[in-house]
């Protein structure tokens, strides 16, 4: 869950990071 709020802040990093977690979530 942590990783959610990541992604919002970086959407970026969140891309390369979890393309599949982001849209799963």
């Amino acid at each position: 869950m942590y990783i959610y709020k990541l992604t919002t802040n970086s959407t970026k990093m969140s891309q390369v990071t979890w393309p599949n977690s982001t849209s799963s979530c």
